[in-house]
Order: structure tokens, then C-alpha cells, then sequence
């Protein structure tokens, strides 16, 4: 059985078999304002994480990102550009 190696929630590195892998884009976005950056703890590990997370398949990136931006925040945002983007192999469950 063909095994993906990736890093899990807490930074190990995991082998996940990839038949358990799901194709999940997401967009995670810096919001700054008076010279502070916004980051938020992540229930999971305790970790600080800029807010955003999963693009639905069919939703644009940035509509996306505006929305999940909307769900952890409450603040209306407004994006400008994209500054990175990173292919990631990554689980939560294992």
C-alpha cells in the first residue's frame, strides 16, 4: 500500500496511506492594521495560526478566503494580493 509521509497537526511527520488523502485547498490570509498583525490559537495544538481554512471545490480562492476570514473573525476584509503559495501535504487525524 503506497504511503504519503506528512506533517500532522502537532509538526510530526506521519506515514498516511494515500488511499485517505482528500484533495482540500485552502487560503489562509495576514490581516494588519496600526502596525499589528491578527493571529489566532489553534484549538487543536495551541499554536498561533493566521485565520482562514478550507476553499469549497468550485469556490474561488480569494471568495473563499473572504469567508472563512469572515467565520474566525467577525471583521469585513479586504484582499489584495497573494503573497504565497505553498503545496502541502498535511493531516489532522492521524
Amino acid at each position: 500500500m503506497l504511503k504519503i509521509a506528512c506533517k500532522n497537526n502537532f509538526d510530526k511527520i506521519v506515514d498516511v496511506p494515500a488511499d485517505k488523502f482528500v484533495f482540500r485547498p485552502s487560503a489562509y490570509g495576514v490581516i494588519v492594521q496600526d502596525d499589528r498583525v491578527l493571529m489566532l490559537r489553534n484549538r487543536s495544538n495551541g499554536k498561533l495560526w493566521f485565520p482562514g481554512g478550507g476553499v469549497d471545490i468550485g469556490e474561488k480562492i480569494d471568495n473563499g478566503l473572504y469567508r472563512e476570514m469572515q467565520d474566525e473573525t467577525g471583521l469585513q476584509v479586504e484582499i489584495n494580493n497573494m503573497v504565497l503559495f505553498k503545496e502541502n501535504f498535511f493531516t489532522i487525524n492521524h
